[in-house]
């Protein structure tokens, strides 16, 4: 690829879907005033220029969007963290290396805002905003696509469950940084999901990532802390980041929605939580009567319509259960 000319590369990502634009040699932005709406093709590129490529809706209809880590340059782990952390959220794809860590790029199964997350050091770029990529050379980095650009594959993913995880993993990244607090705060944050019967891969998830951009040696055993299964104490979480969870995951109203005995002491519910933070939860849950051994799978809001039809199929037409179970 480094034979290419800068024109060659904007026909490039111009097949792939991409819409690029150019900017003056050295720098990190386009100075063009209408950019984010004006369409280039390769003859507005010339030899010199850096490229950077627009985010939001990309010329085949889908939404593009970019995780940039933004690591002191001194951090000598910079590299290897933020790329386990884009691995981790992103799953394969392409990153672009800049001097501060990597910068993940995806597509999203819906639009997604811009926004800073301050604690992760992680900035979402998507609608009206561009990242600079390769052959472009800024803050004395030439940028590179890690793998090349003759393997390009975005990751697509779930843009609401992405914003969850990065939510929550920017509240705990504030807890974490301190060497001495970890073990504690995995014990109690797991103490804290169970309790309240939250998702634990989303904690789990955003705990890793947290953890990830720390310089911790043992983040495994943290993890496996967070897995135990014994315990319900949650007072070891310091007060400040338990009010924060609690502002967020206080149970307003729990409602079950439908609800069907299977047999063989086993049923299966459509439940729904409203949080303080004026936000719902949908689980489907196969539980034994006794109520105290259950699956839950969380669901998304707009596949609870499918799910009550399902549930009402397997009601009638299967003859599994009887009758409803009250609901009470």
């Amino acid at each position: 690829m480094t034979t290419l000319t800068t024109a060659e590369y904007a026909m490039l990502y111009i097949g792939l879907g991409e819409r690029p634009v150019p900017i003056p040699v050295g720098e990190k932005g386009p100075k063009i005033q209408d950019w984010p709406t004006r369409p280039f093709g390769p003859e507005d590129f010339d030899e010199n220029d850096n490229i950077g490529l627009c985010l939001g809706p990309n010329t085949e209809g889908k939404f593009r969007f970019a995780l940039d880590l933004d690591y002191d340059e001194t951090d000598p782990a910079r590299y290897a963290k933020s790329k386990a952390i884009l691995l981790l959220l992103l799953g394969k794809t392409m990153l672009s290396k800049g001097r501060r860590g990597y910068t993940g790029h995806g597509i999203s199964d819906n639009p997604i805002k811009n926004h800073e997350f301050v604690n992760l050091q992680m900035d979402v770029l998507s609608n009206g905003k561009q990242t600079v990529v390769a052959p472009s050379t800024a803050d004395s980095v030439t940028r590179e696509w890690e793998p090349d650009l003759g393997q390009w594959s975005l990751a697509t993913v779930q843009g609401k469950a992405l914003f969850d995880t990065l939510e929550l993993s920017d509240i705990l990244s504030k807890y974490v940084k301190e060497d001495g607090t970890r073990n504690k705060i995995s014990l109690g944050l797991r103490a804290f999901v169970r309790q309240r019967e939250l998702d634990v891969n989303l904690f789990k998830k955003a705990l890793i990532v947290a953890l990830m951009g720390t310089d911790s040696k043992n983040i495994e055993d943290h993890i496996r802390v967070f897995d135990q299964e014994t315990g319900t104490e949650y007072s070891v979480l310091p007060k400040e980041l338990y009010d924060e969870l609690d502002k967020r995951f206080r149970v307003v109203k729990h409602e079950v929605i439908e609800s069907y005995g299977l047999g063989k002491g086993l049923k299966i519910q459509l439940l729904r939580t409203d949080w303080g933070n004026d936000k719902s939860s949908y689980r489907v849950r196969f539980s034994a009567w006794n109520g105290y051994d259950y699956n839950d799978i969380y669901v998304e809001r707009d596949l609870v319509p499918t799910i009550l039809l399902l549930l009402k199929s397997i009601n009638e037409e299967l003859k599994l259960v009887d009758k409803p179970v009250d609901k009470s």
